[in-house]
């Protein structure tokens, strides 16, 4: 390769490296953990667990581990609907989500009784990410337009997320935080 030739390939080279693992590193998909348990709270080996897409209708089945747990470790974006069985133990059914990037917890409690009765279970306590210390949020257009913001760095939204910390804030009561985020650029707002 001539000299000219191999200094532009190292200069694009780092480029395109970081473009793939960027690209790696976004995920499309969730996970789905949890757990098996009686009703005296004991964990239960060999539950048969299956997942269900509400869109797509696919499914997929685990059993859950002699300590009682299982995992999907990726599980497209939405709605699904479980079933777990096992022997001496009521089907149990329900319905719960999975978001991107987040890891759901899924706890089942069987009812004893035959395998032939269902009991059906409903989604109904808020999701706490008890896995993983990521958090996430979302922001719409009129959200973000009825922000006190004078910034022009948008990255300073997040602040505003609960549970996140920018470490040139840490300390600040949120009144300064907020003063923080909504000062232009260069320096204070004068009133």
């Amino acid at each position: 390769m001539p000299p000219c030739t191999l200094n532009k390939f190292w200069l694009i080279f780092p480029i395109i490296l970081l473009g793939v693992i960027q690209g790696q590193a976004q995920l499309t998909a969730g996970s789905v953990v949890g757990t098996v348990k009686d009703p005296t709270g004991a964990l239960v080996a060999n539950a048969q667990i299956t997942i269900k897409s509400s869109s797509t209708s696919e499914s997929h089945s685990t059993f859950s581990s002699g300590q009682g747990l299982f995992t999907f470790p990726v599980v497209a974006v939405g709605s699904y609907m479980f079933t777990a069985s096992a022997k001496g133990f009521r089907t149990t059914a329900g319905e719960f989500t999975v978001e991107l990037n987040t890891s759901r917890a899924l706890n089942i409690q069987l009812q004893l009784g035959q395998a032939a009765e269902t009991v059906q279970v409903s989604d109904s306590i808020s999701q706490v990410e008890t896995t993983s210390t990521q958090t996430s949020s979302r922001f719409t257009g009129p959200e973000i337009l009825d922000l006190p913001t004078a910034s022009v760095n948008v990255n300073n939204l997040a602040l505003l997320t609960p549970n996140t910390a920018d470490i040139t804030t840490t300390g600040l009561n949120r009144a300064q935080v907020l003063q923080k985020v909504s000062s232009p650029v260069g320096g204070q707002s004068r009133r």
